[in-house]
């Protein structure tokens, strides 16, 4: 953790401790504010999809990264997707104690093959992100949001959405300076839908 990042940290926990000496509950929106990292390799269930995440929350957006491994050590990287756009925080999740609903938009969509394998693998399920075959190069960042990348969803990589799935309908909880959100589906698909939140918690994504 370097010199601002403690320093986020540390006011974040200041704001905690002033407004709970006032007598006041602090509000989620601002203790939300900060840079998340998954210390812990997560699944979705499918079959050998991995994946360690990093989210960035401001005030009004949110900035996601998911890197997906074929290793259930995370040691064998396969993928790079990137998610941003507006996010806005409902009710209390209903069946998950302390959780909060919230709602993802997906305005912005960039996946990077970090491999030949990868990028090879992408080539073939062209139209992948609107590119033609052999379009895909190792370390190349392509903008999927207007085509998506349908041809990923499980078995082979479980949480690129298509751009029919504006909106990722999620939880998230705040315990202990952790934040927790909902875990995902093996099924990325099932969260366009309210009705399909997730109804449990994922792995501790650490303050940074």
């Amino acid at each position: 953790m370097n010199s601002a990042q403690r320093a986020g940290a540390w006011n974040r926990l200041g704001l905690f401790i002033g407004l709970a000496a006032s007598g006041c509950a602090p509000p989620l929106d601002q203790l939300l504010v900060g840079s998340y990292v998954g210390a812990t390799c997560e699944t979705t269930g499918a079959a050998s999809v991995y994946y360690l995440r990093q989210i960035l929350f401001s005030p009004l957006n949110y900035s996601s990264t998911i890197r997906f491994y074929s290793d259930s050590a995370c040691t064998s990287f396969t993928l790079l997707y990137e998610q941003q756009g507006p996010y806005r925080l409902g009710q209390p999740a209903a069946g998950v104690a302390d959780a909060t609903e919230v709602e993802l938009d997906a305005a912005v969509r960039v996946l990077t093959a970090p491999t030949a394998a990868a990028a090879a693998t992408l080539n073939t399920l062209a139209p992948c992100g609107g590119a033609t075959a052999g379009g895909w190069t190792v370390g190349v960042r392509r903008d999927i949001t207007a085509y998506g990348c349908k041809d990923l969803i499980p078995p082979s990589q479980g949480t690129v959405v298509p751009p029919a799935c504006p909106t990722e309908y999620d939880v998230l909880a705040l315990r202990g300076g952790a934040l927790y959100l909902g875990q995902r589906p093996a099924d990325p698909t099932a969260q366009c839908t309210a009705a399909n939140r997730p109804s449990s918690l994922g792995a501790a994504l650490v303050a940074q």
